[in-house]
């Protein structure tokens, strides 16, 4: 079960070390959770630099580019840069990163070296197959329970959830999925198929759903939402929108 509670008041900070599109499209979801985002870019033209009011430029080679980009941030996370082993052992010898131990994880992971863990995650935010907490398989499965393939090369015919679909977070918990279309013909973004996680009320997941559907159709230009006919959550979607 989950509440659908507002963000904090006051913004967490999360930089991120990389420019492009992965940065840009996480940008949206920042907002949706209630937090906002720094990016380190090579180039004040990269993807992400072009939507993201804080932008740090340099690379994500030099340590103290590094460290301007992590300056007050509550977590750090990365596009696709490796940042290289040996900044990240300078940064804990200096007492600016810990390493931290997670269960189920084969390697550690590192910590701002003073900062304070929050008892729990508030917010919702549909993600895109690319956000860093998708992409990597292996780890949303480790941490959620939560199995997930891009089906965009997979026939239709075999197809679970369809072309391109975004997981739904709220409140810490990966609680549904919908498959996704911006129909510029009919002015209206698509739901063509909608599926809540095993255990969670298709009610209250549909009425997270609806809100971040509205948000999303208002970004993207559109005048409103249209829901299809696939998965268990359909019906209760369309009554939360209405």
């Amino acid at each position: 079960m989950f509440v659908v509670s507002r963000p904090p008041t006051v913004p967490p900070l999360v930089a991120m070390i990389g420019g492009g599109q992965l940065a840009r499209m996480t940008h949206q979801a920042a907002i949706a959770l209630g937090q906002t985002l720094r990016v380190l870019a090579v180039d004040a033209d990269d993807p992400a630099a072009q939507v993201t009011p804080d932008v740090v430029i340099g690379s994500h080679t030099d340590l103290d580019d590094l460290r301007r980009a992590a300056d007050g941030a509550h977590a750090l996370t990365f596009d696709h840069e490796h940042v290289p082993t040996e900044l990240l052992a300078k940064l804990v010898a200096d007492g600016e990163l810990e390493p931290v131990e997670v269960d189920g994880w084969p390697g550690g992971g590192y910590l701002r070296a003073g900062q304070v863990v929050p008892r729990g995650d508030t917010g919702t935010a549909l993600l895109c197959p690319f956000d860093p907490l998708i992409f990597f398989r292996p780890r949303v499965a480790r941490l959620f329970g939560f199995h997930y393939r891009i089906e965009i090369y997979t026939p239709a015919a075999k197809r679970q959830y369809g072309y391109y679909v975004w997981p739904l977070l709220a409140d810490g918990q990966l609680v549904g999925r919908v498959d996704l279309k911006a129909d510029r013909d009919r002015d209206a973004l698509h739901v063509v198929g909608a599926f809540a996680e095993p255990d969670q009320a298709p009610g209250q997941v549909a009425a997270a759903l609806a809100g971040e559907l509205h948000g999303m159709a208002s970004w993207l230009g559109l005048g409103g939402v249209s829901v299809g006919e696939r998965g268990d959550l359909v019906d209760a979607l369309r009554a939360a929108l209405r």
